[in-house]
């Protein structure tokens, strides 16, 4: 904001909403309610620290297998499944 004072963070949010629903960008939200967005719009996870917030993508293709077989299989009565995103909730450590 410092480069361009004059655009209203309001403005910035409008932007960002229009590139979602425009599949540009993804919306990713934090246990504390924070709004975070994801460039990456290709089917993946994340994996969310609880203690700093921290969000990370996750890729598992056997994992994206399995949950669009089961999702195949057992219908949701009265809805249609258009993305699915997992959120791994944990904490990250040095190994």
């Amino acid at each position: 904001m410092e480069k361009n004072p004059s655009i209203a963070t309001g403005t910035i949010y409008k932007i960002l909403n229009v590139f979602v629903e425009h599949d540009l960008l993804k919306k990713v939200n934090t246990d504390k309610d924070i709004m975070r967005y994801d460039i990456i719009t290709s089917q993946h996870h994340h994996l969310y620290s609880v203690d700093s917030d921290r969000i990370e993508d996750y890729y598992d293709e056997q994992l994206n297998r399995i949950l669009n077989e089961y999702f195949k299989k057992r219908r949701i009565p009265g809805f249609r499944i258009e993305d699915m995103q997992l959120q791994i909730k944990g904490n990250f450590f040095d190994k």
